[in-house]
């Protein structure tokens, strides 16, 4: 399934110089180190989470798909921020709104969340996750109550139970 999505380098980069420009200079030189650090995390946990995926890939029809931007995966910086909230995470459900592949769900699998959430808008991204949830091999994972949901999050029920509601590069 992730095998879709996966573009050469030159066809990445005329992307780039297409949306930013001049600008592609900077983020060619970021994206380097970026992905190099992306690539070793996939590889020692044994998922794919790293490929971009442009919002036109998807081949979702939603009107709501006008509001949306294309898969980016969460940075390793929520493990440092999720000890900030100082909650009893066994009561909380961590909820990522924009799920994509599913790396802030894994990520945040290191905390004893009650249960972790995905949610995204389009399938083919879930059935990633999916096999990304299956395949994971995270070192200390504390939860691993996964639910994922292809949906629209504007039609999306939440409960009445406490909450982490996260949003990646909304």
């Amino acid at each position: 399934m992730a095998q879709q999505y996966t573009m050469s380098v030159a066809d990445r980069l005329r992307r780039s110089f297409q949306e930013r420009g001049i600008g592609i200079l900077h983020h060619a030189a970021s994206f380097g180190i970026r992905s190099v650090r992306f690539w070793f995390w996939d590889t020692i946990h044994g998922v794919e989470t790293r490929q971009r995926v442009y919002v036109r890939e998807l081949g979702v029809d939603n009107p709501n798909l006008a509001h949306a931007i294309h898969y980016e995966p969460s940075t390793p910086e929520i493990t440092r921020v999720l000890p900030m909230l100082k909650i009893d995470y066994e009561n909380f459900t961590f909820i990522d709104i924009g799920c994509g592949k599913g790396k802030a769900m894994l990520l945040a699998s290191a905390f004893p969340f009650r249960r972790i959430v995905g949610i995204d808008l389009s399938p083919e991204l879930i059935l990633v996750a999916q096999e990304n949830v299956r395949r994971y091999r995270g070192w200390g994972q504390r939860c691993k109550q996964f639910e994922l949901c292809a949906i629209d999050a504007t039609c999306f029920a939440f409960s009445a139970e406490p909450v982490v509601v996260y949003m990646y590069h909304p």
